[in-house]
């Protein structure tokens, strides 16, 4: 006789127990329908084949039990009597009645008194379990939502080690691999290292869904891939696209796109000759899917064919009743990530699901409402203001849940789509940033930091120092950032000093201001604080060499703040430096621009070696580079250029300005562009130099906004003109420079528009670049000092998450 279960034995003894030994009537009882029929053991009868049979009729009835109520009873009626193939039954049993979705809401309160009883039973016979159990175990817990780590981490142990063994089936590494990642919980190190070693090999005998499934795990779990396994995953799915199913093949294709692959010219045009045949029954769900893949896997060359395109978008639309929030998110971010302009049907049809997802806003999640407002200040189909307002209260009250990505995108959206968010909002925003400024990647950062400048929020000491002080890993430090990073970084950081400052110089207005009210009001007390205001105002005079503002009712003005970008990181400055000079050959004409505009604005005054480094990389990149950042180039060289002449500076500043004519010429336009470039370069008349005097010292000329960030008072009379002439000159530098006027422009049609509108371009998150910037913007203006991007400036992203299949 075989060796018997513990369950089996006992069951053995209760049937002899408990039956008469005759094969009669008078020992059989009445049963319900959830009961299979004992043995009936006669004399003659094998225990153990009747055990077996009595075992595999329990197992019949727990496959067809019809409610999660019945499963519990058998449960409690046989709970010494199951064995491994019970327990895995009844996991398998409770997730497919689950999954239908067909249970009374009386019954699914039954669900958190059976899943402690599961959880309890899968434990005791896992020791017993097979390969098959333990894969659909795992695959059952997924579906459940069982999160328990003591379940988890024992069923993961014991996949593991049949996947070591090379028992594991194709099917069984899918669903192991599917379970983990429907939890959203990365496996342990070794499951991960013998799943992928055990499906290298195994690879060709899986079957369209089986390789989707893996596929969309890998993908999913961003698991590190090794060497070869993404060449043999494409050269399996190659030959199995024309057999995948609707959902399969747009699995496929979203798993090729999401794990960061390049599939050849021949799997490309096979996926999309699997695709056309299966369009027109795809749901709501596949389509969405497939318009994402398409516009990821065709980027690298320039996107989709618009036939392409109008045909996905067509069954888009034509599914957009029976599309959820989810599906049209997913569509949306495709579109968002492709890079060509849309027109005509594809226009329309965008449209159509854009004003889908505005009545879907309900039913969104927090990420959901970030990635629609990231698509949609990406593909520039604005919301209505009733739509944009539901979107941004959803994203504020529901930020507790929400993860850095989500905030990231959400909040950029929120800042190119035009709202301004109120001042109120500040806290909590900055609360949640704090709490997860260990989860932003530079990426996240860069955007993150870029739309509080646009939204007016100048984040406290603790944010700044949170994101970007000593406290960060190793994958957060500057020298981790791609270099179109570091000039975003960079701009941000720019645009925040310009906001900060700003504020600052409203406040020193309305300083003053109170100040002249309390002098008019009060003339005795305001005869005493201009007396002693004036003894100040000529002491600082006397100091500085200037004439000194005095006489009734002058307020001297406060210091303005030292530090480049108050709160920032002291080391900050360094540390950009440092990291920028190690990436300065690798940057684009347009990143060098950025960055020598935003080095201007911060102060950072490179040492002569970063310089010389910098117009070296300015004059490999000269040539392909447009007028507008042509034009910014010198404007931000200009001003981080020191006093002292150098001589290498100076000759690529005079290079510049040849080309930028050159371009003038062929163009026969940006011609204000070069007498704006030349304007700042040129000495005021008169002028002696910032170090004193001499022919050869040169005057630095203010960066771009830092002169209208000084406070200007007009009040009447004599005292006012007094006061306004000390407040002007608080700010002025050595020898007279040249005042700027604010909303003066930099550059021309796009240099610093279209560099903000590039602002996640170029870097890459969970192994998606985000694309290559094209384009030039409209002009950039200078408002309170802070370069502002045109909303309808050109450039080409990807997502700062692709998002697929939920």
């Amino acid at each position: 006789m075989a060796t018997l279960w513990p369950a089996q034995q006992r069951l053995c003894v209760a049937v002899r127990a408990q039956t008469p030994h005759n094969n009669g009537s008078a020992g059989r009882r009445r049963r319900n329908g959830n009961e299979p029929p004992r043995p009936r053991l006669g004399p003659e009868s094998n225990p153990l084949r009747d055990v077996e049979k009595f075992q595999r009729r329990l197992t019949t009835t727990i496959h067809h039990a019809p409610t999660l109520t019945a499963l519990r009873d058998i449960m409690a009626q046989y709970q010494g009597c199951l064995n491994p193939v019970h327990a895995n039954a009844l996991m398998v049993r409770a997730a497919a009645l689950v999954a239908e979705g067909r249970l009374g809401a009386r019954d699914m309160l039954q669900l958190p008194v059976l899943l402690p009883g599961l959880r309890d039973l899968v434990l005791a016979q896992l020791p017993h379990y097979s390969e098959r159990c333990v894969a659909n175990s795992l695959h059952s817990a997924a579906v459940l939502d069982m999160r328990d780590r003591e379940l988890l981490g024992a069923l993961a142990d014991a996949a593991a080690a049949v996947a070591r063994s090379g028992e594991l089936t194709p099917q069984g590494i899918a669903n192991v691999g599917w379970a983990f990642a429907r939890l959203r919980l990365p496996p342990p190190p070794a499951l991960s290292a013998a799943l992928l070693a055990a499906s290298a090999a195994a690879l060709p005998r899986f079957n369209p869904q089986e390789l989707a499934d893996i596929g969309w795990a890998v993908a999913a779990l961003r698991l590190a891939l090794p060497p070869g396994w993404g060449a043999a995953w494409l050269d399996a799915t190659r030959a199995a696209l024309p057999r995948a199913g609707e959902l399969g093949l747009a699995r496929l294709m979203w798993a090729a796109a999401r794990m960061g692959l390049a599939p050849d010219d021949a799997w490309l045009n096979a996926a999309w000759e699997a695709a056309a045949r299966r369009l027109r029954s795809a749901s709501a769900h596949s389509a969405a899917s497939m318009v994402w893949a398409v516009c990821r896997l065709w980027a690298p060359t320039g996107g989709p064919e618009p036939a392409q395109l109008e045909a996905l978008l067509a069954r888009c639309a034509a599914t957009l009743p029976q599309a959820r929030a989810a599906d049209v998110t997913v569509a949306l971010m495709g579109l968002a990530s492709c890079g060509a302009p849309l027109d005509g049907q594809p226009a329309q049809a965008a449209a159509a699901v854009m004003d889908r997802a505005a009545s879907l806003l309900p039913s969104m999640s927090v990420r959901q409402v970030a990635q629609l407002l990231w698509a949609a200040a990406r593909l520039r189909v604005p919301l209505d203001s009733a739509s944009l307002a539901r979107a941004a209260s959803k994203l504020f009250y529901g930020i507790g849940s929400a993860r850095a990505n989500d905030l990231a995108m959400g909040l950029w959206g929120l800042a190119r789509l035009g709202l301004r968010t109120p001042a109120a909002w500040g806290g909590v925003i900055f609360a949640r940033v704090d709490a997860l400024s260990r989860d932003f990647k530079p990426p996240e950062v860069v955007a993150l930091l870029s739309a509080l400048a646009e939204l007016r929020l100048p984040p406290p000491p603790s944010v700044l120092a949170a994101l970007l002080g000593e406290q960060r890993g190793a994958e957060q430090q500057l020298s981790a950032y791609a270099p179109r990073d570091l000039s975003m970084l960079a701009l941000a950081l720019a645009r925040l000093h310009t906001v900060a400052a700003a504020a600052w110089s409203r406040r020193e207005q309305q300083r003053l201001r109170q100040a002249q009210q309390r002098w008019r009001a009060v003339p005795a007390a305001a005869d005493a604080e201009a007396s002693d205001a004036a003894g100040a105002a000529q002491s600082a005079a006397a100091a500085s060499g200037s004439a000194a503002a005095t006489g009734p009712g002058f307020v001297a003005p406060a210091e303005r703040p030292a530090l480049p970008l108050a709160g920032a990181p002291r080391e900050l400055r360094e540390e950009l430096l440092r990291a920028s000079f190690h990436r300065l050959g690798s940057m684009s004409g347009r990143d060098l621009a950025t960055l020598a505009w935003a080095a201007a604005e911060l102060r950072l005054d490179p040492p002569p070696a970063w310089l010389y480094s910098f117009v070296g990389a300015c004059g490999a990149a000269l040539p392909a580079m447009a007028a507008p950042d042509i034009a910014m180039l010198v404007r931000g060289l200009r001003g981080v250029h020191p006093g002292p002449s150098l001589g290498r500076v100076d000759e690529f500043l005079a290079t510049a300005l040849a080309r930028l004519g050159r371009l003038e010429r062929e163009g026969g336009e940006y011609t204000h562009t070069r007498l704006d470039a030349l304007m700042a370069m040129a000495p005021p008349p008169g002028s002696s130099g910032s170090n004193g005097g001499g022919s050869n010292a040169r005057t630095r000329s203010p960066s771009p906004g830092r002169d209208s960030e000084t406070p200007q008072l007009q009040p009447d009379g004599a005292q006012g003109a007094a006061a306004n002439a000390a407040v002007n000159g608080s700010s002025g530098g050595g020898g007279g420079g040249r005042k700027r006027r604010s909303g003066q422009r930099i550059g021309a049609e796009g240099g610093l528009a279209a560099s903000l509108d590039s602002l996640d371009s170029s870097s890459s998150l969970n192994g998606n670049g985000y694309g290559s910037d094209s384009g030039s913007g409209s002009d950039s203006e200078l408002g309170d000092g802070a370069p502002r991007a045109a909303p309808d400036a050109a450039g080409s992203a990807a997502p700062l998450l692709t998002a697929g299949p939920a």
